[in-house]
C-alpha cells in the first residue's frame, strides 16, 4: 500500500468510476450501485454514499441506506456490500476499519441501533470483522443457485438436466412465446401475475407502486428487463431480471395454474438466460434455493427442483451480518420504558 486513504462522498465525478468498481467486484450485488440506491431514496430511504480514494484512485466504499421505524429507532444499511477488495486482506482490513468508522458515526447521526453488512463472501467472515453477529433477515439469499452461461444457449442447454431440457424444448413445440420489454408500463402488467402468485405460494407480494418505481428507474438504465411467456395470447409467467455487470439476478417471477402442460416457466427462463448472454452476463443467479434439499420448512422449497433443473451450482454466502451499537439499543429501551410509564399512568381522581 502507499498512499493514505481519503474519504469523499460519491458525486457525479465519480459516478461512472464506482459503478464500475462495484460491478467488477464478486462480492458486491447489484444494491450497491447507485441506481438501486435511486430506487431507495424514491421509497423514503436515506441514502448515504461514501468512498475511500488512494493515490486519486477508488480503494473501496459503501452505500448506507438508513432505514426508520415510526414509532422507534431504526437500522443502517449496506445491502451486498460493502465494495471492499477482500482478495487483498491487508489492504480490506485497513479500509473495512474507516468504512466501519464511518457507518458508527452515520449510526449515531441516525439513531440507528445497528449497522448490517451483506458481502458475497463464502464463509466464514474475516478475522477483522470482529463484533458482528448473524443477522436475522437477509435482503439477499445467501443460499443461491448460479447458472454459468459460457458457450451461449447451446451451452446452457447441455449442462440443463434431461428434465430440464425436455421442459425447454416442450415449450418451443407448443409455440410458447417470449417477450422482453424495458417499457416501465409493463410494471402494471406483471404485477396481476405476482399478486396472484404471491396469494397462491403464501408470500407478501411487492406493492404495485414499488414495482411502478422500479420500472422507472431500473428499466431506462438498462439495469432490468420484464419479461412474459405468453400462449395463445395469454401471459402465463413472467419475471423481473436484474443485469448488473457479469451478472443477471432473477428478481421476481410469477406464473399462472392454467396450461401447465406448455411448460412456459422454463420456456422463460431459457429466454431470460438468451437476454443474459446477449448482453455479455458470465452467470445468471436464480436467487434463492434450498442448498441441503431436505429442509420442509425452507423458504424456497418449492422453487428448488425447478431451478435446480437449469443446471447452475449452489452458492452459500455469510449472510448478513450486524453490528450492535448497544449505547443506542439503551436508548431506545429507556425511550420506550418511559413511553410504556405514561402510558400506565393513572388518571387524576378526586378526592373522597
Amino acid at each position: 500500500m502507499s498512499g493514505a486513504l481519503q474519504r469523499i462522498k460519491v458525486g457525479d465525478e465519480y459516478r461512472d468510476a464506482w459503478e464500475s468498481a462495484v460491478r467488477e467486484n464478486p462480492a458486491c450485488g447489484f444494491m450497491q450501485s447507485l441506481t438501486w440506491a435511486e430506487l431507495q431514496a424514491r421509497q423514503g430511504v436515506e441514502v448515504y454514499p461514501r468512498l475511500w480514494l488512494r493515490d486519486g484512485r477508488i480503494e473501496g466504499g459503501a452505500i448506507f441506506q438508513a432505514a426508520r421505524s415510526l414509532d422507534g429507532p431504526g437500522i443502517l444499511v449496506t445491502p451486498g456490500g460493502p465494495l471492499v477488495p477482500w482478495h487483498d486482506p491487508g489492504r480490506a482490513a485497513v479500509l473495512f476499519a474507516a468504512i466501519r468508522r464511518e457507518a458508527c458515526r452515520l449510526r449515531r447521526r441516525t439513531d440507528s441501533i445497528l449497522w448490517r453488512i451483506e458481502p458475497r463472501l463464502a464463509p466464514p467472515l474475516p478475522p477483522y470483522l470482529r463484533g458482528f453477529v448473524r443477522a436475522p433477515v437477509d435482503f439477499d439469499p445467501f443460499e443461491t443457485n448460479e447458472v454459468e452461461l459460457s458457450g451461449g444457449m447451446a451451452g446452457v442447454l447441455v449442462r440443463m438436466t434431461s428434465k430440464g431440457r425436455y421442459n425447454v424444448g416442450l415449450a418451443r413445440r407448443h409455440g410458447v412465446e417470449i417477450e422482453v420489454t424495458t417499457d416501465p408500463a409493463s410494471a402494471a402488467r406483471f404485477h396481476p401475475l405476482l399478486v396472484e402468485t404471491a396469494a397462491r405460494q403464501g408470500f407478501a407480494a411487492e406493492p404495485l407502486c414499488y414495482l411502478m418505481d422500479l420500472a422507472a428507474i431500473l428499466f431506462p438504465a438498462r439495469m432490468a428487463a420484464a419479461f412474459f411467456a405468453t400462449y395463445g395470447g395469454e401471459t402465463l409467467a413472467a419475471a423481473i431480471v436484474v443485469f448488473f455487470g457479469p451478472r443477471a439476478t432473477y428478481l421476481y417471477g410469477a406464473s399462472r395454474r392454467e396450461h401447465r402442460e406448455v411448460m412456459a416457466p422454463s420456456a422463460l427462463q431459457a429466454g431470460i438466460m438468451a437476454e443474459a448472454i446477449e448482453r455479455g452476463c458470465a452467470t445468471y443467479d436464480l436467487y434463492g434455493i434450498d442448498v441441503q434439499g431436505d429442509r420442509t420448512d425452507h423458504s424456497y422449497r418449492r422453487l428448488s427442483q425447478f431451478k435446480r433443473r437449469f443446471g447452475g451450482a449452489n452458492r452459500v454466502h455469510v449472510g448478513a451480518h450486524d453490528l450492535y451499537g448497544y449505547d443506542r439499543i439503551a436508548d431506545a429501551m429507556l425511550r420506550f420504558m418511559r413511553h410504556l410509564a405514561v402510558e400506565e399512568e393513572p388518571a387524576c381522581r378526586l378526592a373522597p
